[in-house]
């Protein structure tokens, strides 16, 4: 049997007894035998767990003394010493760089390979993923912190995760490429690139309907503005350094993600950052409901497409802030809510990216909704969790500031917000982003859950306006979050 599997299968056995294998607690990496296990599964000559390994499961004559007799308390230990030489491949350690790769055998090499395939160790069908423990940028530390809270079966493990499948009919799709495809620097990954994108008034076309006496709202950028806008500032941020570049949500038309593909690739940029292009209606529509689906593609700094992550959740604006941002209302529902006219997706993407570490993408609504973004950050701890969203300024109190907070510090993610201008815009009476204040328009905050609740809000606005932002990550210098903002 495969390593991967074997963790699952034994997940499913202890699992039910978490509280007991903390509280009582269980021998695990103290039983006599976990030593012996351990060797022989660094030794393995095979891809698959030795077979004294699974003879010790079953109770049978092993080669070494045991000290645990009962089936799950085994099982538990055989866990702890798949975890404890996981440890030579987890793509935090720092003999995983390039060119600095650890010694291990054949089993650990296939468990690489696995994941490089699949992007999991394995998949239990109808279960859930086996995964390398999040937090996986460089540098993190494995046994504090998370791993020593409370009685989750997971915290018992420092390198190996059991990630359950999503709740309703949402699918989890993990992905792990290789280096030569991306690989971000550590000084490359301090420094995120945002930029509004739609900065004016009159950069999105709204428009409204009516079906079934329900009103629905649609946003698509005017592409002859908002395609330009997204290759100079991407480009100028890559140029500076950027080894993450956000951009908001509905900003991003598929001709303008097929110029900015074409535009990094001329510029013979190696893939050493990740550029969220921002969402946008997709050229695919939805079977079902014929409307296209609010998508954002993910591409590297050499232009070549990663994934696409499609909204999940759709967004219902509330007919006040219909008002306040002068938008159109269908005929018949000037005081009703207007939901967002597209078609929703089913599927969330975790990309595992060495040197950046583990990136979810939730659009908006799905960082509010706890289904499935929320369930599934606090599984698979991601590093980053990206958000694009259409909002009026990100101002302290919003909704996108409350789940941040709340869901960076629970996982200890970095987030990141990234918003245009034009719905602030409106909200002001304004035509144009110049015509407001001086940094008086908020389009993008950023929350470190790991570094003492810290948080940066990005400010544009007034006739010196810049059209993008670059992000030193170095949170302890950035304001500490409060619950009453400070006057």
């Amino acid at each position: 049997m495969k390593p991967g599997q074997l963790f699952a299968e034994l997940w499913q056995i202890v699992e039910p007894y978490e509280a007991e294998a903390t509280l009582a607690p269980w021998s695990g990496r103290h039983a006599a035998e976990f030593g012996r296990l351990v060797e022989l599964l660094e030794g393995a000559s095979t891809a698959d767990v030795p077979a004294m390994v699974t003879d010790y499961l079953g109770r049978r004559l092993v080669a070494f003394s045991c000290e645990v007799d009962t089936p799950h308390e085994r099982a538990f230990v055989v866990m702890c010493a798949l975890d404890q030489v996981a440890m030579r491949i987890h793509p935090s350690i720092k003999t995983r760089l390039p060119g600095r790769s650890s010694a291990g055998g054949q089993m650990l090499a296939a468990m690489r390979a696995e994941r490089t395939m699949t992007g999991a160790y394995a998949e239990l069908s109808g279960k859930g993923f086996v995964l390398p423990k999040g937090l996986l940028m460089p540098g993190k530390e494995r046994t504090k912190g998370l791993e020593q809270s409370g009685v989750a079966l997971a915290h018992q493990f420092s390198f190996l995760s059991f990630v359950p499948d999503l709740q309703k009919s949402f699918k989890l799709r993990p992905m792990a490429p290789p280096p030569s495809q991306i690989y971000v620097s550590h000084d490359a990954a301090q420094k995120v690139g945002l930029a509004p994108i739609a900065e004016d008034r009159d950069d999105f076309e709204f428009s409204v309907s009516d079906r079934r006496h329900k009103a629905f709202l649609d946003t698509v950028p005017r592409s002859s503005i908002t395609d330009v806008r997204i290759e100079n500032e991407v480009s100028a941020l890559l140029d500076k350094g950027a080894g993450l570049v956000v951009l908001p949500e509905l900003v991003a038309t598929s001709s303008a993600v097929m110029g900015l593909a074409e535009t990094l690739r001329r510029a013979a940029r190696l893939g050493h950052s990740l550029v969220l292009t921002g969402s946008g209606p997709s050229e695919e529509r939805s079977k079902g409901l014929d409307r296209p689906f609010n998508e954002a593609v993910v591409m590297t700094g050499a232009g070549e497409v990663l994934f696409r992550q499609r909204k999940l959740n759709a967004f219902n604006m509330a007919a006040p802030r219909m008002k306040q941002c002068a938008l159109p209302r269908a005929d018949g529902h000037d005081d009703d809510s207007h939901m967002e006219d597209c078609a929703t997706g089913s599927e969330l993407v975790l990309c595992d990216i060495l040197g950046l570490g583990r990136v979810m993408v939730l659009i908006c609504e799905d960082l509010e909704q706890q289904t499935p973004g929320g369930d599934a950050a606090l599984h698979a701890q991601p590093d980053w969790i990206l958000t694009p969203v259409l909002d009026v300024g990100l101002v302290f109190g919003r909704w996108e500031y409350r789940r941040a907070v709340e869901i960076g510090r629970k996982t200890g993610s970095r987030v990141v917000v990234s918003c245009s201008a034009t719905l602030e815009v409106r909200s002001l009476g304004k035509q144009n982003l110049t015509e407001t204040g001086p940094n008086a328009v908020r389009t993008g905050f950023c929350f470190d859950g790991s570094v003492e609740m810290r948080a940066l809000h990005l400010e544009t606005g007034g006739p010196a306006l810049g059209h993008h932002m670059l992000v030193e990550w170095n949170p302890r210098t950035w304001k500490k979050h409060k619950l009453v903002e400070e006057s």
